[in-house]
C-alpha cells in the first residue's frame, strides 16, 4: 500500500474546483490517479458523520499549504476501515465540516476501489454498460419471456460484510427486519447480473420513494452494480430466494 502523498492533494484541489457539468472521461481519469494516495487530515475525531443522504462518512479534509502538525493520511489508507463500519468518505475543502464536502464517495466506490482499482466496478459489468451506449437503448421488453438465470447473491460478487451492513441499513432506516433479494442473469438486462430486491413499485408510495429505495441500496454497491425491483408479474419467493435479515445481526 503506498503513503500518502503530497504530490496530488494539489492535484486533487484542481480537480474539485471544476463544475461537475464539465467532467469528461480524461477528468474521471485523473481523478481516479490522484484520489487513492492524496494527502488528506481526518476530520471527524473518529465518528463519521451523517451526510446529506442519511449515510455515515469518514470526513478528510484538505491541509493548508505548509500545514505542520497533522497526521496525514490518505484514501488508500482507510479504506479498509470504511468498508468495515460501512461509512462512507466526505472531502471537505478545509479541516471543518462546517463546509460543505466538495466530493463524496459511496461505500460501493470504495468497495470497487478495493476490489478493482477503480472507482466503477466489475469490468465485466462495465464493459456491458459500454457496449449498451455503443449500441443504443435495447428495444427488448423485460417483462417478455425471457431466460431468467435465478439464483442467491455469490458472496464473490457481494461481501457478505456489505450484504450485512444493507441488512442493518434497511432496518434502522427503512423499518424492514428483513429483506428477500436474489440474483438474477438475462440477456435483456444491462448489466446482464442483477441484483433483485425483494418489493415491487407497487410496495410504495410513488415514484419518488421508489427512487431513493434504490439509490440507498446502490449506496453500497460499486457503481457498475445492476440492482432492480422484482418485476410485477414475477413471484418474490423464486426470484429472491435469500434473506438479508435477522440472521446478519448478531454477527
Amino acid at each position: 500500500m503506498k503513503s500518502a502523498n503530497n504530490a496530488y492533494t494539489q492535484h486533487l484541489w484542481k480537480l474539485l474546483q471544476l463544475e461537475e457539468d464539465l467532467r469528461d472521461d480524461e477528468w474521471a481519469n485523473a481523478f481516479g490517479e490522484a484520489l487513492p494516495t492524496a494527502a488528506l487530515i481526518r476530520i471527524d475525531a473518529g465518528s463519521p458523520i451523517p451526510g446529506p443522504d442519511g449515510h455515515l462518512y469518514v470526513a478528510l479534509g484538505f491541509p493548508a499549504t505548509g500545514a505542520q502538525g497533522n497526521p496525514f493520511t490518505s484514501i488508500q489508507e482507510i479504506q479498509n476501515v470504511c468498508l468495515m463500519e460501512g461509512s462512507g468518505i466526505a472531502i471537505f475543502p478545509t479541516l471543518s465540516t462546517d463546509d460543505a464536502p466538495l466530493h463524496l464517495l459511496s461505500l460501493g466506490q470504495i468497495a470497487a476501489l478495493v476490489e478493482f482499482g477503480n472507482l466503477m466496478g466489475d469490468p465485466a459489468d462495465i464493459e456491458e454498460i459500454e457496449q449498451m451506449l455503443l449500441q443504443g437503448d435495447s428495444d427488448a421488453d423485460p417483462g417478455e419471456s425471457v431466460d431468467l438465470h435465478i439464483g442467491s447473491i455469490p458472496e464473490a460478487f457481494l461481501a457478505f460484510e456489505i450484504q450485512k451492513k444493507i441488512a442493518i441499513y434497511l432496518r434502522d432506516a427503512w423499518k424492514m427486519s428483513e429483506l428477500q433479494v436474489g440474483m438474477v442473469m438475462a440477456h435483456v438486462f444491462t448489466p446482464t447480473r442483477q441484483i433483485v430486491l425483494g418489493k415491487k413499485e407497487s410496495d410504495f408510495k410513488n415514484e419518488d420513494e421508489v427512487e431513493r429505495f434504490l439509490e440507498s441500496v446502490e449506496w453500497f454497491l460499486p457503481p457498475s452494480r445492476g440492482v432492480m425491483l422484482a418485476l410485477d408479474e414475477w413471484d418474490i419467493d423464486h426470484v429472491c430466494p435469500q434473506i438479508l435479515g435477522k440472521e446478519y445481526f448478531n454477527h
